[in-house]
């Protein structure tokens, strides 16, 4: 995939537009901007609304960049782009002298460019276990130096609550064995091998995922702060959101969906945090998921799901 590659294909593109559409002069807040194939759509949607796109991860920034100047070079002066966490939302909207938007939009979890990239540890492919959204980030530990360092218990507890594994306890007690014996597991398919000789031992050898899918989606979210960003984010959205604006959040694990359900749940009947005065409404009637024309076409979209609302006062 290149930067300007025309087949790039956002998930749920077509409900996201349907969702937002957002109308002239308004200003849309694209939270994980990626590849910025949902912005490119909402900046064709409507050639007078304004784009604020957030990414985490410079590396796909400027990817991503590259791509929409490339494919809508006509909208450069109404785009700006910004490295930073979605959860940074109030601040980059008060440094701008900006206090609402009125189209956002959160596309959560691991974008396809990074899935597919060489070096990052984010498939099994034989490369260092980083894991880290944001490389720049001097705060922002990697996965193989958690591995290197974390008991065995809170790791453990995190492959368990982050990653739903339920091998957690055993997959926990061999890394730090391997560890205190030899060197710790440094590489993602060092780990893959790992995990898989553990799901041998107990007698689980067909799977529908690779089982150090769960291991490594654990690290991931506990590597990035993933939940606390998404609590700090959906948080902000809500905040800033303006009378008549719309927020649509895309979910692909049940971690992050739940976080989102409470979140709006709790928007809508009017208990949400900080939330006093503002009223919500849901613009979708539970979740929309992906047709089966578009799995078949893009298999990771298989597990998405899209919640939105829209402020009423």
């Amino acid at each position: 995939m290149t930067p300007s590659d025309p087949e790039h294909r956002p998930v749920l593109g077509a409900e996201v537009l349907e969702v937002l559409r957002p109308a002239a002069h308004e200003l849309i807040v694209d939270g994980t901007f990626g590849l910025g194939g949902h912005s490119l759509a909402l900046l064709r949607h409507d050639r007078e609304s304004r784009l604020l796109g957030i990414e985490r991860d410079p590396w796909v920034l400027d990817r991503g960049r590259q791509r929409l100047l490339a494919q809508l070079p006509e909208a450069a002066s109404r785009v700006e782009l910004v490295h930073a966490s979605f959860a940074d939302l109030e601040r980059l909207l008060d440094d701008r002298g900006l206090s609402r938007y009125q189209a956002g939009l959160l596309d959560l979890g691991l974008n396809s460019l990074q899935i597919d990239a060489a070096g990052r540890g984010f498939s099994r492919e034989d490369a260092a276990l980083d894991l880290r959204f944001d490389t720049t980030d001097p705060m922002t530990a990697d996965a193989a130096t958690l591995l290197a360092e974390w008991p065995e218990t809170p790791l453990a507890d995190a492959l368990y609550e982050l990653g739903g594994e339920r091998l957690s306890r055993p997959i926990a007690r061999a890394l730090v064995r391997r560890r205190e014996q030899s060197r710790p597991v440094t590489t993602a398919s060092e780990l893959a091998a790992l995990v898989a000789g553990i799901y041998q031992r107990h007698g689980i050898r067909r799977q529908r995922i690779h089982p150090v899918t769960r291991t490594m989606q654990a690290l991931r979210i506990a590597v990035n702060d993933e939940f606390g960003h998404i609590r700090r984010g959906l948080a902000a959205f809500l905040r800033r959101l303006d009378i008549g604006g719309r927020l649509a959040v895309i979910a692909f694990h049940s971690g992050e969906a739940r976080l989102v359900k409470q979140a709006f749940t709790a928007a809508v009947k009017g208990t949400g945090e900080s939330l006093a005065g503002r009223r919500f409404e849901w613009v979708t009637k539970g979740v929309l998921k992906p047709g089966p024309a578009e799995v078949g076409a893009n298999p990771r979209a298989r597990s998405a799901q899209m919640r939105a609302l829209r402020r009423t006062a």
